[in-house]
């Protein structure tokens, strides 16, 4: 039975998940990367190979994927993610209206020096090139896929540190909501690089085992910090009425999302953890759930001593008693 919503009760139309696209150092989709995940693998293994990082000097997960020289390695990630992403939830271009098709992607921008270097490579004209200077822009990513499936809706792109891909998509939902568009493609990507590496392992929060495999350990009592990682991943979200009329399968409804700074430190968090704790029970009270309601939470879970800690605190504040019964991981 088909559902007709009218402008007035359009805020309170469901949104659904029509398709995934993902591509990890566990498989090139989301079906090879869930199988990796389902059978407890690791790929995080000693960096090489990676401009500007010594070989063997840090641990991560890398996607290996082919790309033109001088072309920033996100971009291809993102393009991957969003493709499989648009196939997996059976796109009929020709029965879909363009101008009301969304897009919120948010790319990382990489590393200004490699990207100079690059220069004169990209100075040379290839279908398949972008300048250097175009790719430092943060919205690269999400313009080339709009531009790429002709996408007329509203653009969106964000930089929020560790949150960017949360936000890229609850930003796509808002969207959806406010009636700008009828359906959007949601995807974050990122890629490791020498800048950012430097940072991390200033500020000593990159893990270290001797084991690389063993060095990914958030909330657990022997962590020493997070590994870097790569890849990417996209979602297709839609009206309910949308998704019905194109008779496409439905993977799940989001309930509800919030969004709020802790504006405490660029860095450090706030002990008390009041934030988390109101984050928890607002998204809660928007998707009308009760922390009983909730079976697992897919945390920040950066593994480091600060961050692990304070934010259990939160969950815990957050939810109450019913943290006792609730899983918690990252990713």
């Amino acid at each position: 039975m088909l559902r007709i919503f009218s402008a007035e009760d359009r805020e309170h139309e469901p949104i659904v998940i029509t398709g995934i696209g993902m591509i990890t150092s566990l498989g090139d989709t989301r079906e090879t990367t869930w199988r990796g995940v389902q059978a407890g693998e690791s790929r995080v293994r000693r960096l090489r190979g990676i401009p500007g990082i010594p070989d063997d000097s840090l641990i991560g997960a890398v996607v290996d994927i082919d790309r033109p020289p001088g072309r920033l390695k996100s971009i291809p990630l993102c393009e991957r993610a969003t493709d499989e992403a648009l196939c997996d939830a059976r796109i009929d271009w020709s029965q879909v209206d363009r101008t009301r098709f969304g897009c919120s992607i948010s790319g990382h921008m990489g590393d200004p020096h490699w990207l100079f270097q690059q220069s004169g490579v990209s100075h040379e004209e290839s279908p398949n090139r972008t300048p250097w200077f175009d790719q430092w822009l943060p919205n690269t990513a999400c313009a080339e896929v709009a531009t790429k499936h002709q996408l007329g809706g509203p653009r969106f792109c964000h930089s929020t540190a560790c949150a960017t891909s949360l936000i890229s998509f609850l930003t796509a939902v808002r969207a959806i909501r406010d009636g700008q568009c009828d359906i959007a493609i949601a995807a974050g990507a990122d890629a490791i690089d020498p800048l950012f590496a430097a940072g991390f392992s200033r500020m000593r929060v990159l893990a270290t085992h001797d084991d690389p495999r063993q060095a990914c350990r958030p909330f657990d009592k022997a962590r020493t910090g997070f590994v870097m990682g790569e890849g990417a991943a996209a979602l297709v979200v839609e009206r309910l009425s949308h998704a019905v009329q194109r008779d496409c399968r439905i993977y799940g409804e989001v309930l509800g999302g919030t969004m709020l700074a802790e504006a405490h430190h660029v860095t450090d968090l706030h002990q008390e953890s009041e934030a988390l704790a109101y984050l928890v029970q607002e998204t809660l009270r928007k998707s009308h759930l009760s922390p009983s309601d909730v079976g697992y939470i897919n945390a920040h879970g950066t593994g480091t001593e600060q961050n692990d800690r304070v934010e259990m605190r939160g969950i815990r504040r957050g939810l109450g008693r019913a943290a006792d019964e609730v899983c918690v991981s990252s990713t």
